[in-house]
Formats: structure tokens, C-alpha cells, sequence
């Protein structure tokens, strides 16, 4: 089953650890899921098939690459990407 005429979904602070099934939102265009409970990068892969996503928050979640946590990895990458612009 696909959800295709929803274009925004804001789920910060829900205690979220993974966005398995998001991938079936076709038409999303902005995801919200800060201060979640995400903890690896490999239990978002599943939103990275969305076609129209623009807009992705994923600030305040615990994240670990090898073993080693990033308490707030996009921030991280948000201050890089403005430093290229």
C-alpha cells in the first residue's frame, strides 16, 4: 500500500527509532523526525527512495557510525553545507 498524496509528515519528538514503512509516503516532500530516537544511519535508508523529498529534519537524534555516537550528526552537516554556500 502507498500513500501518495501525502506531502509533509512531522513526527519530531516521538521516540522513533527507525522510519521503516515511510518509504511507501510516495509524494513526501518534507519529513520531520528531530529529536527522535534514531541511533543508525542504516534505519533511514528505506527514506532515501523518495522521489520528492526536499525537506528532511533529522536534528537530536543519537546517531552511531562504527561504534562511535554523533549527538547530533546533522547539525554537524547542516554547518558544513552553510559553510559551502
Amino acid at each position: 500500500m502507498y500513500l501518495g498524496n501525502v506531502t509533509e509528515l512531522l513526527l519530531s519528538g516521538n521516540a522513533i527509532t527507525s522510519t521503516r514503512g515511510l518509504d511507501r509516503v510516495f509524494s513526501l516532500e518534507r519529513l520531520a523526525l528531530d529529536d527522535n530516537k534514531i541511533a543508525e544511519l542504516t534505519h533511514i535508508v528505506g527514506i532515501a527512495k523518495l522521489p520528492f523529498l526536499m525537506n528532511l529534519d533529522m536534528k537530536g537524534n543519537p546517531f552511531e557510525i562504527d561504534g562511535m555516537k554523533f549527538l547530533d550528526l546533522f547539525s554537524l552537516l547542516d554547518v558544513l553545507h552553510r559553510s559551502y554556500d
